[in-house]
C-alpha cells in the first residue's frame, strides 16, 4: 500500500510539472512568496518598491541591488522566477497608489548613436553609466532611493554592431567581495572581457553597447576620445570613470589619486 501511495504522489507531481499553468500564481501571491519578507506590504512603498510598477525596474533591481543579486538573481537565472512572474508582480503594484507611473516602452533601435549617460552614487563614491533607456528612465525616476544622480556628462555609442565598432562587456562586482560596496566595469578589450568572465570577483552582465576603439593610442578621424581612469580602490572597491573631458581626466589623475588608463573608447559625435 505504501508503494502505491508513493506512486500516486509521484504521478501527481509529474502531472503538475507537465502543466505549469496549473501552478501559476497571482502577482500578490508571487509578491508574498518572494518579496514580502524584505519589503513588507507594498502600500508602505519600502525602499521604493512601487517603482516596480514597470516590471523592468524589478529586473534592474535583481541585476544591481546586492541583496537581490545574492538571493533572487539565482532563482531568476534558473527560471524559477520568470519575466512573466515579474510582470504579474508589477501588475499587482499597479493596484496601489504611489510610486512613479510606468514609463513608456523603450524606443526601437533607430540606427543612430544613443547617449551613454553618466551617474554618480555619492553613498559609494562611484560612477555608473548606461545606454539602456529602461535603466535611464528608472534611475531618473528615483530607483534605489535616488542614490544615482546624473553628472550631466554623456557620450554617444551604438546599441547594435556597426562597421568599425566592437562590443563593450559590462560586469558587476560579486556581492560581498568588497563588503557593502559594489561597482560596474566596462571593457572593449576582448581579452580583458574573457579574463574577467573567469574572475570570481566579477559577474558578466551583458554587452553594454558598441563603440570604436583607439589604434596606436589614437581614435579614428571623426570620433571623440573617451578617457578611462581608475580610482585605485580608494573607496574600498574598484571603480572606473569614463569621460570625453580631457580637463576632467587630468584633474582626477593629477590631483585626486586616480590612475591614468588612456583612451578607452572612441565615441561617434
Amino acid at each position: 500500500m505504501a508503494t502505491k501511495a508513493l506512486l500516486r504522489f509521484l504521478l501527481a507531481a509529474l502531472t503538475a510539472l507537465a502543466a505549469p499553468g496549473a501552478l501559476a500564481l497571482t502577482g500578490q501571491q508571487l509578491y508574498n512568496k518572494w518579496c514580502q519578507t524584505c519589503h513588507g506590504n507594498p502600500s508602505n512603498n519600502a525602499n521604493g518598491v512601487l517603482n516596480g510598477k514597470d516590471w523592468t525596474v524589478i529586473l534592474q533591481a535583481i541585476n544591481t541591488v546586492a541583496d537581490m543579486r545574492l538571493e533572487i538573481r539565482p532563482l531568476y537565472q534558473a527560471d524559477i522566477i520568470t519575466d512573466a512572474d515579474l510582470m504579474e508582480i508589477a501588475a499587482y503594484f499597479q493596484t496601489f497608489p504611489g510610486g512613479p507611473p510606468p514609463p513608456p516602452p523603450p524606443a526601437p533601435p533607430s540606427g543612430l548613436p544613443e547617449p551613454v549617460v553618466e551617474y554618480f552614487n555619492a553613498g559609494f563614491g562611484h560612477y555608473f553609466m548606461t545606454a539602456q533607456s529602461d535603466e535611464i528612465t528608472g534611475l531618473d525616476g528615483g530607483a534605489f532611493n535616488f542614490a544615482f544622480v546624473r553628472t550631466g556628462r554623456l557620450f554617444n555609442a551604438w546599441d547594435t554592431p556597426q562597421a568599425g565598432t566592437v562590443p563593450v562587456c559590462r560586469f558587476f562586482t560579486t556581492p560581498g567581495t568588497f563588503g557593502t560596496r559594489s561597482s560596474h566595469f566596462y571593457t572593449a578589450n576582448a581579452v580583458e572581457c574573457e579574463g574577467l568572465k573567469l574572475n570570481p570577483d566579477w559577474i558578466y552582465e551583458k554587452i553594454a553597447f558598441f563603440i570604436a576603439i583607439p589604434t596606436g593610442g589614437a581614435c579614428p578621424g571623426g570620433t571623440i576620445p573617451v578617457y578611462r581612469m581608475y580610482n585605485h580602490g580608494q573607496t574600498g572597491a574598484p571603480n572606473h570613470r569614463f569621460t570625453t573631458s580631457l580637463a576632467t581626466y587630468q584633474q582626477f589623475t593629477a590631483t585626486m589619486g586616480w590612475d591614468q588608463e588612456g583612451i578607452g573608447f572612441c565615441s561617434p559625435p
